[in-house]
């Protein structure tokens, strides 16, 4: 009777508390560059228009027309993107308890991308007659869900990124509430500025856990040829559901 060998581990392991600095790296670079971003736009341009929508800005023909806007946009798609070419990858090498946390991901991250894109919670509100900050934390319903369901798959990534995207987020929500209408400079600032940050960091998030769960996968696929005797010139192909892993020399 042919032994099998055993499935190797889905999950990276847990990372911790103690060392942040390096899970927080990649952010400090990506942060850099978008607060340099918002230094300029307070002092060259007017943070309205770069921050609000082109469609919403009444056509000002300003050359950086929701360029903040747009950059965020971008962000949520790269997101989106990077969540479900993992949840395509995590399933196709057979870990689909990855796949469904990364595609619920994407899911989740393409409601808060058509929000943005489409302003969906101040259309909706307008034509249902709901407060907009009700809609507001609607949209985000699906992304809570998201994290409250897969807590123990989001402890097993660099989680401190999604930890700093979720306060940014959730403190630009709580400037708009307080300030209301209020439509000056300082005020977009204040509401707009962290939700920048926060959508460069969710976009972050995703994309080195895409990083680390196919450098996971090929890391696991070279110690399993190595425990298996198999040389280092030779390639494994792919086995059909009715065969076995057959090994084939180059």
């Amino acid at each position: 009777m042919t032994g099998r060998t055993a499935a190797p581990a889905e999950h990276p392991r847990r990372r911790s508390w103690r060392t942040p600095g390096p899970v927080l790296v990649p952010l400090g670079v990506v942060w850099l560059v978008g607060l340099v971003v918002l230094a300029l736009a307070a002092r060259r341009a007017d943070p309205q228009v770069l921050f609000f929508d082109p469609a919403f800005s009444g056509g000002d023909p300003r050359w950086y027309n929701g360029a903040i806007s747009q950059l965020g946009v971008l962000g949520w798609s790269v997101a989106v993107l990077s969540a479900g070419w993992s949840a395509w990858f995590a399933h196709h090498v057979g870990r689909p308890g990855a796949a469904r946390f990364l595609a619920r991901g994407a899911i989740a991250t393409a409601v808060l991308l058509l929000d943005d894109l489409f302003s969906l919670h101040g259309v909706v509100g307008s034509l249902l007659a709901i407060p907009k900050p009700i809609v507001a934390l609607l949209v985000t319903v699906p992304a809570a869900l998201w994290v409250l369901c897969h807590v123990d798959d989001i402890a097993r990534t660099r989680w401190p990124l999604l930890g700093v995207a979720v306060v940014c987020l959730a403190f630009s929500l709580l400037v708009e509430r307080l300030t209301g209408n209020s439509m000056g400079p300082r005020a977009t600032l204040a509401e707009d500025g962290p939700k920048f940050l926060g959508v460069l960091a969710w976009a972050t998030y995703f994309a080195l856990t895409s990083f680390d769960i196919a450098g996971s996968v090929l890391t696991q696929t070279h110690t399993r040829r190595l425990d298996e005797g198999i040389p280092a010139t030779t390639e494994l192909v792919a086995p059909t559901p009715a065969e076995a892993p057959v090994a084939r020399s180059r």
